[in-house]
C-alpha cells in the first residue's frame, strides 16, 4: 500500500482486520514503529462502539504487564479514532498451533504461565478479559508472549450493570455463566484459560460442533472428554487440574489466576520426559464447523 500520513504517523502497511476496525503498521517521526488500532468506518458514526472502543484503550492504557500488549496513547480522530500500541513481532497462538507447532515444543506451559500470570495483573486490577482464546495471546519466534484484545473487558462496576445487556464473547471459550448472561467474575476467565490450556495439550479444544449454538449447548450441559483419553502420557492429577478449570460451578473453579499459575509452575517442574511425550508435533486439524464467529 501507499504510505499515508494518521495524525503524525506514517502508516506502512496493514497488519489485520478485526471485527471492529483494522490494525495498521506505522512509523512515528523518530522513526519508531507501532502498531496503530483503528476503528472501522462502519462503526465510527455509532457512538456507543466510539465510547466502547476508547473504553478499550483506557483499560489497556492503564495495565502495565510484559505479558500484556502496551497501549501509549488514545487519538480520538474524526471520523475514525485510533489507538497507539507496541508493534510485537508475532503470530497468534492459534496460527503458531496449527502452522508452527516447532515454536511450541517443550514450551507449552511456558506459554501457559506468561498467559496465566498476565491474566492475573489483569484481575489484579479489579478488571475481566472476557475474551482470553489463542487468537488473543500473541507469541513471538523466542517464546514471548503479549495478551491482546481487551473490548469485552469490564470492571467491577460494569459488572454492577451487566443485566440486560447482550452476551458477547466466542463460543468455543466461553464459561457457562458468560453464556447464560450472568454476572461473571475472574473465574469466568479461569474456565477461558482452562479450554486454551485443554487445547494447548489435547492439540483440540474440548467442545466441538457444527455450529456456534451446538458449540455453547455443549458448554452447559456437556461433561469435557478426559485429556488422558486424548494424549495418554499426561499425567491423572494434570487431567484433573484442567477439567477443575472447565467446572460448569464457578465455586467448583480456582478462585482467580493467581491460583492457576502456581499449580501450572508446579507442572513446569515435573519430568522434562513426560513433558515431551505430551508434545503432539502433527499440527492442529480443525473442521471448518469450528470457524465461529467472535460474538454470539
Amino acid at each position: 500500500m501507499n504510505p499515508i500520513s494518521l495524525k503524525g504517523y506514517l502508516v506502512l502497511d496493514k497488519i489485520k482486520d478485526g471485527s471492529v476496525g483494522t490494525v495498521w503498521l506505522a512509523r512515528d517521526g523518530r522513526g519508531h514503529e507501532f502498531a496503530l488500532k483503528q476503528l472501522g468506518p462502519q462503526h465510527a458514526s455509532d457512538s456507543s462502539q466510539v465510547r466502547q472502543f476508547e473504553k478499550e484503550a483506557r483499560l489497556t492504557q492503564k495495565l502495565d504487564h510484559p505479558g500484556i500488549i502496551k497501549v501509549h496513547d488514545y487519538v480520538a480522530h474524526k471520523p475514525q479514532p485510533f489507538f497507539v500500541m507496541e508493534y510485537f513481532v508475532s503470530e497468534n497462538l492459534k496460527v503458531v498451533l496449527a502452522r508452527f507447532p516447532e515454536r511450541l515444543h517443550k514450551r507449552e506451559f511456558q506459554v501457559l504461565m506468561k498467559v496465566a500470570d498476565a491474566l492475573a495483573h489483569v484481575h489484579s486490577r479489579g478488571l475481566i478479559h472476557k475474551d482470553v482464546k489463542p487468537e488473543n495471546v500473541l507469541v513471538s519466534a523466542s517464546g514471548d508472549v503479549r495478551l491482546i484484545d481487551f473490548s469485552l473487558a469490564s470492571t467491577r462496576w460494569d459488572r454492577l450493570l451487566h443485566f440486560g445487556r447482550k452476551v458477547q464473547g466466542t463460543p468455543l471459550y466461553m464459561a457457562p455463566e458468560q453464556i447464560r448472561g450472568e454476572r461473571g467474575d475472574a473465574r469466568t476467565d479461569v474456565y477461558a484459560f482452562g479450554v486454551m490450556m485443554y487445547e494447548l495439550l489435547a492439540k483440540r479444544p474440548p467442545f466441538l460442533a457444527d455450529n456456534p449454538a451446538k458449540i455453547l449447548e455443549k458448554h452447559l450441559r456437556e461433561k469435557p472428554a478426559s485429556l488422558r483419553s486424548i494424549a495418554p502420557a499426561i499425567s491423572a492429577q494434570l487431567d484433573a487440574f484442567v477439567l477443575r478449570l472447565l467446572a460448569k460451578d464457578p465455586a467448583a473453579r480456582p478462585a482467580d489466576m493467581t491460583a492457576v499459575l502456581h499449580e501450572i509452575t508446579r507442572w513446569i517442574k515435573k519430568d522434562t520426559v513426560t513433558r515431551l511425550q505430551q508434545v503432539v508435533s502433527k499440527p492442529l486439524q480443525y473442521p471448518k464447523a469450528q470457524e465461529v464467529p467472535s460474538t454470539v
